[in-house]
């Protein structure tokens, strides 16, 4: 598994509720809960705790809602293949 780093774009794993969400502007109430597959931006790292803070946006850059995630919650999204480690691919 590859783990997150700041400002890595990242997918949930998982869908995410209105208690898991630490902000919510009120126009993303309506579409709760946010949907597996969602893509965000990791834009804080609690090493000591093992948890990301991730923020999720509209295609115009504007924040509709925020979580904090662990690890196995969130799959780092590859851009670019360079940006892949070939060693972190298992066989």
């Amino acid at each position: 598994m590859v783990l997150p780093k700041l400002l890595d774009t990242v997918a949930v794993l998982i869908s995410l509720n209105a208690d898991r969400l630490i902000q919510v502007e009120s126009d993303a109430i309506a579409r709760l809960p946010l949907p597996i597959g969602l893509v965000g931006t990791v834009v804080e790292v609690y090493a000591e705790s093992g948890r990301y803070l991730v923020e999720f946006a509209d295609g115009r850059g504007c924040e509709y809602a925020m979580s904090i995630l662990s690890a196995e919650e969130l799959l780092v999204v590859h851009l670019e293949l360079e940006s892949v480690n070939p060693h972190s691919i298992a066989a």
